[in-house]
């Protein structure tokens, strides 16, 4: 029988998190909060999602305009956390853009009046408008729609600079997990002979490499993205018609997002920017150029919902991973319940995102 750990504040063995993307940043932050001792192994893996990432919290998504799963919850937490790693790093990690969505077709305008009079909807769009600060820029759709309380978090600078951070403190070690090392104790875990209350595994895409967690469903997506200069761009909201365009800073913007099931390795490739140049020159009206061409892969799941959790026989061997493409709003309060819930109180991890919810 599984035991709960009930970790608290200042215990003399630390946490080992294993993976410094998205999730084991913002896992971490919540130690901290929490005053539990840990320590981080990463090598700064160059195929992590996290490379080529918007950022992006969408409070209204989807063909049908609909509300983002849990988006009530999830957005109070996102705001809070980030400010605080804002705080703790001395950089400014958030933007709060609205988006403006291109309606093209009778039917979708009849889909997002629909959409504005269901409760709670008035909360996060306003009604069809006629101009946007993309009017001239782009081919001219019949109406826009306007999204509010969106979030845009600068994740490649927070965990960047987290890792300085981390460094500072001597709380990393930046090699490779290695997996044979690991050596289960009756009241620890012992790495690289040192041991920890517990090892929890942040490790993204890579988790299918992992001996203990690699029988879950995780379904990894290469996604690419361009980073372009659009002339004459005079706005910090974002634009979302068939593809994003979401502004960085002055004239530059992020353009991407697509999802690649089969792929042969983390590399840009020429196909995708063939195409999506193709996309962009069909949408915009104005010049641009190419600054950079990013990839990565995302630790998408069956079911797109995060994986947490304890494994089923190894009760010092955890996981925080599978947060996917929507893991700049996922990761704040699943992290907080992880954390705050689980590791400290001993509550059992939520059914949505359990992974006992998976026979493994």
């Amino acid at each position: 029988m599984k035991n709960s750990l009930k970790i608290k504040p200042g215990s003399d063995k630390p946490l080992l998190i294993v993976g410094q993307g998205l999730a084991g940043t913002v896992l971490c932050s919540y130690l901290l909060k929490n005053n539990i001792r840990f320590k981080v192994v990463d090598n700064n893996h160059y195929a992590a999602a996290t490379h080529a990432a918007a950022g992006l919290i969408n409070p209204v998504t989807g063909r049908g305009y609909v509300k983002s799963w849990m988006i009530e919850e999830l957005l109070p937490e996102a705001r809070s956390c980030y400010a605080g790693l804002s705080e703790l790093l001395g950089i400014d990690l958030i933007h709060y853009p609205c988006i403006y969505r291109s309606i093209h077709l009778p039917a979708q305008i009849n889909k997002w009046n629909a959409s504005t009079s269901r409760d709670g909807y008035e909360t996060y769009v306003e009604a069809l408008k006629s101009q946007s600060p993309y009017s001239g820029l782009i081919k001219a759709p019949l109406k826009f729609g306007l999204i509010r309380q969106a979030m845009q978090v600068n994740i490649s600078d927070m965990i960047s600079q987290f890792r300085t951070y981390l460094e500072s403190r001597q709380l990393l070690i930046s090699e490779a997990f290695e997996h044979e090392a690991v050596k289960i104790k009756e009241i620890c875990v012992n790495y690289m002979d040192q041991d920890y209350s517990a090892i929890i595994f942040c490790e993204g895409w890579q988790a299918l490499h992992n001996p203990w967690f690699n029988d879950l469903p995780f379904q990894p997506a290469k996604g690419e993205a361009l980073v372009i200069e659009i002339d004459n761009l005079e706005t910090a909201d974002i634009l979302r018609d068939e593809i994003f365009i979401a502004p960085l800073k002055e004239k530059i913007c992020w353009s991407g997002g697509s999802y690649i099931w089969d792929f042969e390795d983390h590399l840009p490739t020429e196909q995708w920017k063939k195409e999506w140049l193709d996309k962009l020159q069909g949408l915009l009206n104005t010049p641009f150029k190419i600054i950079k061409h990013l990839a990565g892969i995302r630790p998408s799941v069956k079911g797109r919902r995060p994986l947490i959790g304890q494994h089923p026989v190894l009760d010092r061997l955890y996981i925080f991973n599978g947060m996917g493409t929507k893991g700049t709003s996922l990761a704040p309060f699943w992290a907080r319940h992880f954390v705050e819930d689980h590791l400290m109180k001993g509550t059992p991890v939520d059914d949505a995102v359990n992974i006992n919810r998976f026979n493994f």
